[in-house]
């Protein structure tokens, strides 16, 4: 009797190691009720510390940038998801080779959800909807393809051990209690979810610049709609909820069921617009009472700034845990030079964060 409660009490401990914890058990807290006068603008927040034009590859140009990642010094870009192959430029904006095609054929894909390099095994891993990988080393040698699982992954990251997954709420079905977030091994043959969804579909795009995120040592990942930062600890192993973001009002996950209910429902409540995690700081934009705001918090969750932004903060990507990079657009960049041959170009500016 006493060696079958024993197991029995062992199972149940395995079970609560990858059940998330209750919505307010995080292990810090980054409170945004109380706010300071005034106003900041980005120049407030950040200086600019170099640029690089990004070299010229296609008979047309790439307009849009979705996603930035940086690895040995070298830029992979991923440009629109639905016609352009993941790229890859040097520091100095020279253009190196494309990883992958668009096609049907051997290592090609049709679509690109999302990509990430692994810095340990140096493997990039295209992930294309619904559940398709497909792997490379870092020449762009296309190794092989995935299938990961019967559910639909819409993000990944590279971890130092593998890579991991999310499925940002949206599943290919609901109500069965689907994991939020999967972790892998390079292999791709062992995939562990221990997050779970809401029990519910959410339709609204995440708002936040990158879900996943680095800063140098951790793998993060940004839950708009539940407003929690997970954090994944590769000595672990293991995912926990390591920010709680309170805001004063704030608006109800079920308001990102569908884009009708959210903008209904946005109208008298608070949200994220953008969270970014560097090595010593977290960055958040957000809506309050219809104004932009902006908080900056230490990594032990003390606030150091809590204002009106006098105009949205633009899209960024943390590099290293220090530097982020602002694509700055070809139609932006014309704006500001319109005489220096580089109106087709897209410019990436790096910042360090002031406060």
């Amino acid at each position: 009797m006493r060696k079958a409660v024993f197991l029995m009490l062992t199972c149940v401990a395995l079970l609560n190691s990858c059940k998330p914890k209750s919505e307010t058990d995080t292990n810090l807290t980054l409170n945004l009720e109380s706010s300071e006068d005034g106003t900041v603008d980005f120049n407030d927040l950040f200086m600019c510390v170099d640029s690089i034009m990004l070299e010229n590859t296609m008979q047309i140009p790439m307009q849009v940038v979705t996603k930035i990642e940086k690895h040995d010094s070298q830029y992979y870009v991923m440009g629109n998801p639905d016609t352009e192959p993941l790229r890859v430029f040097d520091g100095d904006g020279r253009y190196i080779r494309s990883i992958g095609a668009f096609g049907r054929g051997h290592g090609e894909y049709t679509s690109i959800s999302d990509f990430s390099v692994s810095e340990q095994t140096g493997k990039i891993a295209i992930l294309t909807f619904p559940m398709t990988i497909n792997i490379y080393d870092l020449k762009g040698n296309f190794i092989e393809r995935k299938t990961l699982s019967d559910t639909y992954c819409w993000n990944v990251s590279g971890i130092m051990d593998g890579f991991v997954f999310s499925t940002n709420h949206l599943p290919n079905s609901e109500g069965n209690q689907q994991p939020l977030l999967y972790t892998t091994d390079d292999t791709f043959s062992d995939l562990k979810g221990c997050v779970e969804t809401l029990p519910f579909q959410v339709s609204v795009p995440p708002q936040v610049s990158s879900v996943f995120q680095t800063d140098g040592k951790q793998c993060y990942y940004v839950d708009s709609p539940t407003n929690i930062v997970y954090a994944y600890n590769s000595e672990k192993q293991g995912l926990e909820k390591k920010y709680g973001i309170k805001l004063p009002s704030p608006l109800s996950p079920s308001a990102y069921k569908d884009i009708e209910t959210f903008n209904t429902e946005a109208i008298n409540k608070d949200f994220l617009l953008d969270v970014v995690i560097l090595s010593n700081r977290i960055i958040i934009s957000y809506i309050k009472g219809r104004f932009p705001m902006v908080a900056v918090f230490d990594k032990n969750g003390k606030p150091l700034l809590n204002k009106r932004l006098t105009s949205p903060l633009p899209k960024m990507f943390c590099m290293d845990g220090v530097t982020v990079v602002v694509p700055v657009l070809p139609y932006e960049h014309a704006k500001e030079h319109k005489a220096d041959g580089h109106q087709d170009r897209i410019r990436f500016v790096m910042y360090k964060q002031k406060i």
